[in-house]
């Protein structure tokens, strides 16, 4: 499965400069649980540091909390957040300012798990206005055509997709190399269009580089690393590999349990998965006694 790519505090470290010391590790720190997948103890940290925020820092706290509503799946309080965070960003930097950009296109993503294709689109639209006016080579550029991507290829609209998902692939591996998550997102998101299209031999080559790249620049227990092994399980199920597939739909549930939480609905699928394959090794196995 492909989501939008976030923008996690577009170039927010430079206003925290003025910070002091502490504050500055604080927020560091805070940023580092997110990118480890530990949600709520980065949340409980930003909350601090957002009651003690001024003007400047105020809309890059507000949006990764943000973030992390939105990760969890709670849309309405993200969405809020997000707003909060624009309206702050838009008072402290005027609203062309990449910062706006940032808001706008994560504020995208909400419209988007809500399937209001429209409104995503708008606001993916309107932060790529803003950032092209800066440079159109940078990762906010790569992370938004990732967007546009994924909003097309919900619509089966997949050669706009194809498009979109390889110029961001292009930039990301020009700014950082192939050993950098940013290319492993964009591998995730092309394989699960090959998928989609069904050819399942080039979804399986983009999914793997993605797996192995996101295993050594996030960890095998970031909620990402799992989303990609979900991806793969579903080619080694539709290609009748019902180990591999099995396999990785284990290794990906207690990851996203941790992180998603047991009522989840991906998590729901991949547990509806694992018991269908193992009924059918258990038929299978019977069958040949």
């Amino acid at each position: 499965m492909n989501t939008p790519a976030f923008v996690l505090a577009l170039a927010f470290c430079c206003v925290a400069c003025a910070e002091p010391l502490d504050r500055i590790a604080a927020y560091n720190t805070a940023i580092a649980e997110v990118r480890a997948g530990s949600l709520e103890r980065a949340a409980r940290m930003l909350d601090q540091l957002l009651a003690s925020s001024d003007t400047r820092t105020r809309p890059g706290i507000l949006n990764d909390l943000g973030y992390i509503r939105r990760t969890e799946g709670r849309l309405d309080e993200a969405d809020l957040l997000y707003s909060k965070a624009l309206d702050a960003a838009t008072e402290a930097f005027g609203s062309a300012h990449p910062y706006c950009a940032t808001i706008l296109n994560n504020r995208g993503q909400v419209a988007y798990a809500r399937r209001d294709w429209s409104t995503a689109e708008e606001y993916y639209r309107e932060a790529l206005k803003i950032v092209e006016q800066k440079d159109r080579q940078s990762p906010a550029i790569a992370a938004i055509y990732n967007n546009l991507g994924a909003l097309n290829q919900s619509q089966t609209h997949y050669a706009a997709a194809e498009r979109y998902y390889r110029q961001a692939l292009a930039i990301d591996l020009k700014l950082h190399g192939e050993m950098d998550d940013s290319v492993g997102r964009d591998l995730n998101n092309l394989g699960v269009l090959a998928s989609d299209l069904r050819h399942f031999q080039e979804a399986e080559t983009s999914l793997s580089r993605a797996l192995e790249i996101r295993s050594r620049t996030l960890g095998e227990n970031h909620p990402d690393y799992a989303t990609t092994l979900v991806n793969l399980a579903r080619i080694y199920r539709v290609s009748r590999r019902t180990g591999e597939a099995l396999d990785s739909y284990q290794r990906a549930l207690p990851i996203l349990e941790r992180h998603l939480g047991a009522d989840d609905s991906l998590v729901a699928d991949v547990r509806t998965e694992i018991e269908g394959l193992q009924h059918s090794l258990v038929v299978n196995v019977n069958s040949l006694r």
